[in-house]
């Protein structure tokens, strides 16, 4: 059976990504690794945001929310990508809808969720329209709206954590009504969030989650 990592900022199991995964990857082996599973509380509360860094959100084991700066991750997520390797998976995607710029083992491919997100925007986004994101910190939403400054048309951003009651992202989405489409910006965002967003803006609602696993699908549908 072929093998496909899946690599978290968080710690793993994570069933609100395998959910979707297993879907659309029915005859794949999902490999997990998170980068908090190794980590006592002390060496945890070390990767807490710097001033300045960017602030990454992800899940515990438990359901809880967990925050963590960008620079700090890195490294750790070098080390699951060694780790996802020795378990044969030559196939990883990050679960994670920022950017990195990450040494990759040799002969690995990895499927970055933040790339793939990036280039469906740019696919959608038009003159005249007006784009909404929905992410789990407002300190996100500002720095996203600065990264995305050269899409065109209008871009309009609210903040609701995937891992709190989904009444939060009802009442952060009024601020997206308007919206031609809203992406849901981080990978922890489930049909419920999905669901809950459209109620409120009656747009097109796209998770980061379905669209990446679909990606991973057609990428292991061609590999051996």
């Amino acid at each position: 059976m072929k093998k496909l990592g899946l690599l978290s900022i968080g710690e793993t199991p994570r069933p609100d990504i395998l959910s979707v995964m297993s879907r659309e990857l029915p005859d794949t082996e999902l490999v997990e690794y998170g980068i908090l599973d190794d980590l006592d509380e002390r060496q945890r509360q070390s990767l807490k945001p710097l001033p300045g860094d960017f602030p990454l959100v992800s899940r515990k084991r438990d359901g809880s929310q967990f925050s963590l700066g960008k620079k700090q991750a890195v490294e750790l997520m070098e080390l699951g990508l060694r780790r996802l390797r020795e378990q044969g998976a030559a196939v990883v995607v990050l679960l994670c809808t920022c950017r990195f710029s990450l040494n990759i083992p040799e002969g690995m491919m990895v499927v970055e969720a933040g790339r793939v997100i990036d280039a469906a925007l740019e696919a959608l986004a038009r003159d005249g329209m007006t784009t909404g994101l929905l992410t789990p910190l407002p300190a996100q939403a500002d720095e996203l709206a600065a990264h995305y400054a050269y899409l065109p048309g209008r871009l309009v951003t609210a903040s609701a954590s995937p891992y709190e009651d989904v009444r939060f992202a009802e009442i952060a989405a009024e601020g997206l009504k308007g919206a031609d489409f809203v992406f849901l910006h981080c990978m922890g965002y489930t049909e419920p969030y999905r669901a809950a967003v459209h109620r409120v803006c009656g747009c097109p609602v796209i998770r980061a989650s379905s669209l990446v696993a679909r990606f991973a699908a057609e990428l292991m549908n061609v590999q051996e």
